[in-house]
């Protein structure tokens, strides 16, 4: 039985971690898990949770107010180690030359934001608004985008904060320092600073 146990186990490292790794920082579609591992949702959550305990990832719940028009139930997956998720993917190309840049830099955030031991939530309405990070200090809710270049602010985070008026909006990129209609635009070097 702790054979059959362990292969079963294997099976789904292999190829569900890298169903994960591909999905990096995107919702998990459980369905296309169950396809790929050949697990039920049952043995597919038991599995889940067995990464999530050996820090290899983290599901992401989403942040809602209103079950009807915000996702309420599908989370997102980042990795504790992107070396780890690199290795899984076999890709170790030069930072700029990478076509994941901005899931890389989503979960760099994700991983400064979780060491410091903060929660961190997203939040994604039905009509594909989606800001990547909500986390909520003494109350008072954060929001936070990763963008990999300099960008005036979206679409989505302007329909966040109209909806939930933020005690802080930030939006951690790759450029300069600089604080724009309400919005702060970090550089991703100093997010661990704001955790």
């Amino acid at each position: 039985m702790a054979f059959i146990l362990a292969t079963s186990s294997w099976v789904f490292c292999r190829v569900s971690i890298k169903s994960l790794s591909i999905t990096l920082g995107g919702l998990i579609s459980y369905n296309s898990l169950e396809e790929v591992s050949g697990f039920d949702y049952k043995g597919l959550l038991v599995h889940l949770n067995i990464l999530e305990k050996t820090y290899i990832c983290k599901r992401v719940s989403p942040y809602f107010t209103n079950k009807r028009t915000e996702i309420i139930k599908v989370p997102k997956v980042y990795f504790f180690d992107a070396g780890f998720r690199n290795i899984i993917i076999d890709d170790f190309r030069a930072y700029d030359l990478r076509q994941d840049i901005g899931s890389l830099n989503e979960n760099f955030v994700f991983t400064q934001a979780t060491y410091a031991g903060v929660e961190v939530k997203f939040w994604r309405s039905k009509s594909r608004a989606e800001v990547d990070f909500v986390m909520e200090r003494e109350g008072k809710l954060i929001a936070i985008e990763s963008k990999s270049i300099f960008r005036r602010r979206t679409k989505s985070l302007t329909a966040f904060i109209d909806k939930y008026n933020p005690y802080q909006t930030i939006v951690a990129h790759r450029g300069g320092l600089e604080v724009r209609g309400g919005v702060v635009y970090l550089p991703l070097v100093f997010v661990s600073a704001l955790v």
